[in-house]
Parts: C-alpha cells; sequence; structure tokens
C-alpha cells in the first residue's frame, strides 16, 4: 500500500487522485489545502490545512495553475512524485520530468521531453521529439506536432492542435481549439485558426 500527500484540492487534485487510485486501488491519500474546511473529504480520504513537510510519503502537487505549481514546487524544495495512468501510452525513449500528470489515454511519441511538473490531460497527444518545458500545461485533446519545441510554463487549451517543428515562448497561452501554424516567439494569448496573438 503507497502512501501520497496531494497539495491541492481542486479539480485537478481530483483528477490525479483518480489516476492513482485507478492505478491501486489500495493507494491512501491525504489531501492538503490551506482553505480546506474543518472534516473536509475528498474520495473519503482527509482535506488538511497544512501537514509536516518531512512525512514519509510520496508528494504531489496537484493545483492546475502552472505558475501556482511553480511556487509550490520551489517551497517544498524536494523532489516530488509523478503520476502516469496506466491506460496512457508512453513511447520508448521518453523523459518524463519529477512531479509530472499524464492522464488517460494521452499518448507521448518516442524521443519526447516532458519537463518537470507538467500536466499532459486526458487524450492529449505528445508527437515525436517535442520538448515541452516545465510548469507547462497541456489541455484535453490537444495535439503537439512533432518535434517542437514548447517554453515553460506554456499553457495550451482543450483541442488545440500545434503543427510540427515550431517554438512557442514561454508564458505563452494558447487558446481552445486553436490551431497554431507558425513559431510563437512573444508571449501573450493566441486563439483562432490560424491562432493569433489577442493578448499579453
Amino acid at each position: 500500500m503507497k502512501e501520497y500527500v496531494i497539495f491541492g484540492c481542486g479539480g485537478h487534485a481530483r483528477s490525479v487522485a483518480e489516476v492513482i487510485l485507478t492505478n491501486d486501488e489500495t493507494a491512501q491519500l491525504v489531501f492538503v489545502d490551506e482553505a480546506a474546511k474543518p472534516g473536509e473529504k475528498i474520495f473519503g480520504f482527509n482535506v488538511l490545512q497544512k501537514v509536516d513537510s518531512k512525512l514519509h510519503m510520496a508528494k504531489i502537487i496537484a493545483l492546475g495553475d502552472n505558475a501556482l505549481r511553480k511556487v509550490m514546487d520551489e517551497r517544498l524544495g524536494q523532489p516530488v512524485q509523478s503520476v502516469i495512468a496506466k491506460d496512457s501510452y508512453i513511447s520508448k525513449e521518453v523523459y518524463i520530468g519529477p512531479g509530472s500528470f499524464i492522464g488517460h489515454e494521452a499518448y507521448v511519441g518516442t524521443l519526447a521531453k516532458i519537463g518537470k511538473n507538467t500536466i499532459v490531460n486526458t487524450r492529449a497527444i505528445i508527437e515525436h521529439e517535442v520538448e515541452v518545458g516545465p510548469y507547462s500545461q497541456i489541455a484535453s485533446g490537444a495535439i503537439i506536432g512533432g518535434r517542437t519545441k514548447i517554453g515553460e510554463g506554456v499553457f495550451i487549451g482543450l483541442g488545440a492542435k500545434l503543427i510540427d517543428g515550431l517554438e512557442i515562448s514561454s508564458g505563452t497561452v494558447i487558446g481552445a481549439g486553436a490551431v497554431v501554424v507558425d513559431s510563437i516567439r512573444t508571449p501573450g494569448t493566441y486563439v483562432g485558426i490560424p491562432a493569433r496573438r489577442v493578448g499579453v
């Protein structure tokens, strides 16, 4: 029986917990959130306001916000556990950084590199030789073409598509359903088909 402490209790934390319990129904969980209410539970497990960081439990940062995930990682100052759904497909020679989450039926192609504390959500597709920087998030159903390089703290929305061989600057937000056909070297928010910058 493995024990996990999960930092966060929002939607992403519940998704992470669900994958852990699907992978191992005997797993024991404790959630930690400073805003927890007395007696609060998720899936029957306690939600605490704080926990001793020296506990001998696998630590997981399950915050959906890229910036908050980075802050928590720096605050903990110790390695955190990755969570990879058993029904995802991870090709040969893939690197997945510590603290990353790979959701149900996601695909990660050969020679891809996923930076630490990155989220690859349900049914997202990361093709061969893609590099995703730390603290990024690839939303459900997004498709990243081969050899694309994605910077730190990038958010790629639901069902977005990026063609092969692009470079995406750190801090970029790509909206749901956007189709990116050119490299993005100026951070901002990009939406539409083809994707265009609409904000910073």
